[in-house]
């Protein structure tokens, strides 16, 4: 007889005790005890010492309901002892079901370093924005750590109807620095093929942002494939693949001495250089 999923087992456990009158249990719902999950890691960054030399980053995305595997690749960064912070893609839930995110919150809190993650579309149905507005915090936000500033935003048009992307706050965010001399961009959807609105020009918008802005790596999840490209102008685009299909995660090392970014691809038994804008090796 097939063996049933463990997500579906925890799944079907949660309403069983949510049916049965004695806990107050449900995987529906927003009101989650998990809040303010950006808040606090940005609190922890700034805490952490600076470097002027290269440093390591994990990235990961569309994790979806592969907990046991996730938690694995969690096990395997943490090991490293080289990596300063982590970000995730989105798509942290399949169906943006309030247990669903609460068991992905258990897993990102296991990083033994701080860890950022942007809204995918399949967190944003449902509950999912109000239950990533509590549990995260702004869908749209950025930092500036040794040199290198990150900008996170939320690239859902379709579930965000004339909302995202915020282009006046991404504009800005791009265009001031902050003092940082690296920009790291992260969202869900790719930017050279956003889904978008009929009559919608979010692609154009991003590859005039690609074009114009020195921006040195755009990362996105989404797509299934893991990639290193650019596909408008000088812009390295990384697509971190699909983790729930294929569990890659990829470490990137910023290096401002060669003022340049370098990329390992890597499974849950070891890691290869991705050598060139292109598919990986």
């Amino acid at each position: 007889m097939p063996t049933a999923p463990a997500w579906a087992v925890r799944l079907a456990f949660a309403m069983l005790i949510g049916a049965s009158g004695c806990l107050e249990v449900t995987p529906f719902g927003s009101d989650t005890e998990t809040r303010d999950l950006t808040a606090k890691n940005l609190a922890a960054l700034a805490a952490r010492p600076e470097t002027s030399g290269p440093f390591k980053i994990a990235a990961l995305g569309d994790t979806h309901d592969d907990y046991d595997r996730f938690a694995r690749a969690v096990e395997l960064i943490n090991a490293r002892g080289d990596i300063e912070l982590v970000l995730h893609g989105g798509n942290m839930s399949d169906r943006a079901l309030l247990k669903e995110l609460e068991w992905t919150a258990d897993i990102l809190t296991r990083f033994k370093m701080p860890f950022f993650a942007t809204i995918g579309n399949h967190d944003a149905i449902a509950d999912g924005k109000e239950i990533y507005r509590k549990m995260f915090g702004p869908y749209d936000f950025s930092f500036v750590w040794s040199g290198t500033k990150f900008v996170v935003f939320n690239s859902n048009t379709l579930e965000f109807s004339g909302q995202a992307p915020d282009r006046a706050w991404l504009s800005e965010a791009i265009a001031d620095r902050g003092g940082a001399e690296r920009l790291v961009v992260l969202t869900h959807h790719p930017p050279h093929y956003p889904l978008d609105l009929p009559g919608g020009t979010t692609e154009e918008y991003y590859e005039n942002l690609l074009r114009e802005e020195d921006i040195d790596v755009w990362i996105h999840g989404h797509v299934t494939d893991i990639s290193l490209t650019t596909p408008v102008g000088t812009t390295p685009v990384l697509s971190l693949g699909t983790f729930q299909e294929v569990p890659y995660y990829t470490i990137l090392t910023i290096d401002p001495q060669l003022d340049a970014v370098h990329y390992e691809r890597c499974d849950l038994e070891r890691c290869e250089e991705i050598l060139a804008a292109g598919s990986p090796k």
